[in-house]
């Protein structure tokens, strides 16, 4: 299955909190980020995701722009960086939101059919911080 259907799937099963969406497109975007460049294949994951998190009544994709700004903070910066993966850890809340959240880095990583040493230091970094 891939991970936006994975991730559909764990929508249908389960309430998933504000915070928890938020943390999700928080760590999307970093993913998105993480390389330096962002790609078109990128941007289009990050499109399925959030539409996959949005519903009529709980529309997420103005969050989008709060999300690329808290990233762009810290990414670059070692110790915010850790603070923030910390509180996206505490944010997802379950491992079944760890692991999906995982699956779609390495989706959006993988986007642009190559995976550079940032990518894989991100991934590794996540992985670790998520106890996968």
């Amino acid at each position: 299955m891939n991970p936006v259907d994975e991730l559909a799937t764990i929508l249908a099963k389960q309430d998933v909190a504000q915070s928890q969406r938020e943390a999700l497109i928080d760590l999307v975007v970093w993913a998105m980020y993480v390389d330096g460049r962002i790609d078109y294949e990128e941007n289009e994951q990050i499109d399925e995701v959030i539409d996959q998190l949005s519903s009529a009544t709980n529309p997420i994709r103005g969050y989008l722009y709060t999300a690329i700004a808290k990233i762009r903070d810290a990414w670059n910066d070692p110790d915010r960086a850790g603070g923030a993966l910390a509180d996206i850890d505490t944010r997802l809340g379950t491992d079944e939101m760890r692991r999906a959240a995982y699956a779609l880095c390495e989706t959006v990583t993988r986007a642009d059919d190559q995976l550079v040493g940032p990518e894989l230091e991100f991934l590794e970094r996540v992985r670790h911080q998520f106890g996968l």
